[in-house]
């Protein structure tokens, strides 16, 4: 009787990891000249991915 609410919580989390994606596409296709000022970087993982993604 628990699958129904596990799918819907996966596919709630497929929808924040695919939006997380997004902007995290968005923040190294545009790639501000000053990284540390953009409102991107308030995620804890955001800085670590640009700074792997050089």
């Amino acid at each position: 009787m628990r699958e129904p609410s596990i799918l819907k919580r996966l596919g709630d989390w497929s929808m924040v990891a695919a939006s997380f994606g997004l902007v995290l596409f968005a923040a190294t296709a545009l790639r501000p000249p000053h990284p540390a000022m953009s409102p991107v970087t308030t995620t804890p993982t955001t800085p670590v991915v640009i700074t792997a993604a050089r």
